[in-house]
């Protein structure tokens, strides 16, 4: 019981800040500007994840296409880069919770001292639960947060005819 209540408000503090997150979305737009082509980083997935059927090479081929439709160019030897990273736990054997983060870091300059440091300067987070068998299906959160880069990207930067 307590467990449950702890994971309970736990998730709560994490929406809140996951929604603050996307509200500070729309300031972050105007980062994006201007950059391009960009790489794609995307981290290991968790065993548990491959396991369910959802592979790191999915979501590479996913994202990928995703950001063509929308004319986002990638290169491997990019800066900026999209930075894609899927967690998850088990919450018990039939359910797990997820995290998904999506960033576009870029070298930047410090003005103070001039120094060179990476940063990110465009971000979304989404979280989520789903059930053991059911776990490929976060690749459509992965969609939806892909999609906002998209739109925001295509925002700023409209597409030459």
């Amino acid at each position: 019981m307590h467990r449950q209540l702890l994971i309970t408000l736990t998730t709560i503090v994490i929406l809140v800040f996951a929604n603050t997150t996307a509200t500070a979305q729309n300031s972050e737009r105007d980062n994006l500007k201007g950059i391009g082509p960009l790489d794609l980083i995307i981290e290991d997935l968790q065993p548990d994840l491959e396991r369910g059927q959802l592979t790191r090479a999915m979501l590479q081929t996913v994202v990928e296409d995703r950001l063509h439709q929308s004319d986002i160019a990638l290169s491997k030897t990019a800066d900026p880069y999209i930075y894609l990273n899927v967690n998850s736990f088990a919450i018990n054997k039939d359910f797990y919770a997820y995290s998904i983060d999506l960033h576009v870091n870029a070298s930047v300059m410090l003005a103070e001292t001039g120094q060179v440091t990476v940063a990110t300067i465009w971000s979304v987070a989404a979280l989520g639960r789903v059930s053991s068998t059911r776990l490929p299906t976060i690749i459509n959160d992965v969609i939806n947060q892909v999609d906002k880069l998209a739109n925001d990207y295509v925002a700023v930067n409209p597409i030459q005819p």
